[in-house]
């Protein structure tokens, strides 16, 4: 939520399978958004987390943003919905096409790559 650099200090920004762990919504943005504080305009953000992209029935939503998964985990999933509050609000684009790869019956992991603008 908070990290000790300045704004606007990095060209490229990688965060693997962190997002997934979000207490809740608030808390998920509150993580993006220091992510482009720090991140340079013009500036790409490669993100993996778990998504409900891809599996007709991803697990049971418990709570703001926060679901029990197949898997017998619990955690944030990023839906289309919330990626679209995101491009639209955020000044940030797709570089490329999202990906999302199944895990095997228990949960899908997106992949993001993002500027921005």
């Amino acid at each position: 939520e908070s990290m000790p650099y300045e704004s606007n200090c990095f060209n490229h920004i990688i965060c693997n399978a962190v997002f997934h762990f979000a207490e809740d919504l608030s808390h998920f943005l509150k993580m993006f958004e220091e992510l482009l504080r720090i991140l340079k305009p013009g500036g790409s953000l490669f993100i993996r987390t778990a998504s409900n992209f891809g599996l007709k029935k991803q697990g049971m939503l418990i709570s703001n943003g926060i679901y029990d998964l197949a898997d017998g985990s619990t955690r944030f999933l990023l839906t289309q919905e919330i990626l679209n509050v995101l491009l639209k609000k955020k000044h940030i684009s797709l570089l490329e096409n999202i990906k999302t790869t199944v895990v095997y019956k228990k949960r899908c992991m997106t992949t993001l790559v993002l500027q921005k603008e």
